[in-house]
């Protein structure tokens, strides 16, 4: 499976029509919610996958790790890179794929990952903890399998898939790529897709909430996560459409999510 396999569509995911539809949106519902919302009020289930993770962007966000992965695999098996060297690559990948799986499998949309996803992401968060260059290999290969299985079982929004560690990683890997087009004020479109990654990311992230949060404070990661994953999708419509001017605010408004979700975890 090699990286070429999976080129970047041609296409815009959204069109100006709908992007003008969901930006009035944004501003006359969204805004107002995230000041006046409690915790209480909403979970991760709530919400359907449409709302943040376009099916399609997923798919491509899907292929993409997979490719990347890919060639983090085959330079390990050339022997180019040490283990200790791609490591936390492999596990940050890893997870990433195993977190978008359940997202395919949980999703209101069908696209050819849901009906192996519950086996993709079980593999996939094996691989996201392997202690070496053998036991990643097995695990590799046996994800690569699981790509087109069909056994569907019952995937949950309440199982933690992976690390926050390797998460959180992939999500600043991210928001790197995307603030550096976003500062050169040109390219938005090429890193759209990565916005909805994070979307799916934070999603994720309610879950790990066993990891992270204490009893009291469940409820609070969960909302905190869910705030990232809304600013993750708004940041993409901005970006996919090239929008120079709305952008660099809604990158700032991810990135005081995280900020606040630190500083409040991080005590």
């Amino acid at each position: 499976m090699k990286p070429e396999y999976f080129p970047m569509p041609r296409k815009h995911f959204l069109s100006p029509v709908f992007f003008l539809i969901s930006l009035s949106f944004f501003f006359v519902a969204v805004t107002p919610v995230w000041s006046q919302i409690s915790a209480e009020m909403r979970t991760p289930a709530d919400a359907a996958a449409t709302s943040y993770a376009p099916v399609e962007v997923l798919e491509f966000q899907i292929k993409a790790a997979i490719s990347e992965l890919t060639e983090k695999m085959d330079a390990l098996k050339a022997g180019t890179v040490s283990w200790e060297e791609s490591a936390d690559d492999v596990h940050r990948l890893s997870g990433a794929i195993a977190v978008y799986a359940l997202v395919a499998g949980l999703h209101d949309q069908y696209c050819p990952f849901k009906d192996s996803s519950t086996v993709i992401t079980e593999t996939a968060s094996e691989l996201g903890k392997a202690l070496s260059a053998e036991n990643a290999f097995q695990l590799w290969e046996k994800l690569q399998k699981s790509l087109t299985a069909n056994e569907s079982k019952n995937p949950a929004w309440d199982v933690q898939v992976a690390s926050t560690k390797n998460l959180m990683r992939t999500i600043a890997v991210y928001e790197n790529e995307i603030e550096t087009k976003v500062k050169k004020r040109r390219g938005l479109e090429s890193v759209a897709p990565l916005a909805v990654g994070m979307a799916a990311l934070f999603q994720g992230l309610t879950a790990n909430y066993r990891e992270s949060a204490s009893e009291s404070t469940v409820a609070q990661w969960q909302e905190f996560s869910m705030r990232g994953r809304d600013a993750g999708y708004y940041l993409f419509i901005t970006l996919e459409v090239g929008d120079r001017k709305s952008s660099p605010k809604n990158l700032a408004k991810l990135q005081e999510t995280c900020v606040e979700c630190h500083r409040e975890f991080q005590k």
